[in-house]
């Protein structure tokens, strides 16, 4: 009987002890983007940070004016579709794709060559992301250009 009681006070001040510790630990806050290594997850939630709805549309986009594979995100009533440059040039990379860019040449296609953007979109860029937003109101268009320019 004894025995059982002592059992049960090593093991009452075992869980008190891992309480008091676990209380001492820091919790752990989500990676950060590396400067030019923004993802998609970095983008939807910067989106997200300005109040926009973001879901993922599951298929690529292309534009013959850019040199990477696109991703679309249905935000709110519209899509934006994101170029983001991979690489330990990404940031270049993206800047030389952007440099001369004319949103109103610029289209956007499916990977079977249908339209889905063209005619003048709303378009920006930062660190290593180039976003194209076909049509939506000014109030999307303010939160898109805030959620990209905050990107790192």
């Amino acid at each position: 009987m004894i025995f059982a009681v002592a059992a049960v006070a090593v093991l009452a001040y075992g869980i008190y002890q891992s309480q008091i510790q676990s209380k001492d630990e820091p919790t752990n806050a989500p990676p950060t983007a590396v400067p030019g290594g923004n993802k998609l997850i970095d983008i939807t939630n910067a989106l997200k940070n300005q109040g926009l709805k973001v879901e993922i549309v599951r298929a690529s986009f292309r534009s013959p004016q850019l040199s990477v594979p696109g991703q679309g995100l249905k935000i709110d009533d519209s899509t934006l579709y994101v170029f983001i440059y991979p690489g330990s040039t990404a940031v270049a990379d993206r800047e030389a794709d952007s440099k001369d860019l004319d949103p109103s040449a610029l289209t956007v296609l499916t990977v079977s060559d249908t339209p889905v953007a063209g005619g003048n979109p709303h378009v920006v860029s930062n660190s290593n992301v180039i976003a194209v937003l076909p049509s939506a109101s000014q109030k999307e268009i303010d939160k898109v250009d805030a959620a990209i320019q905050g990107l790192s």
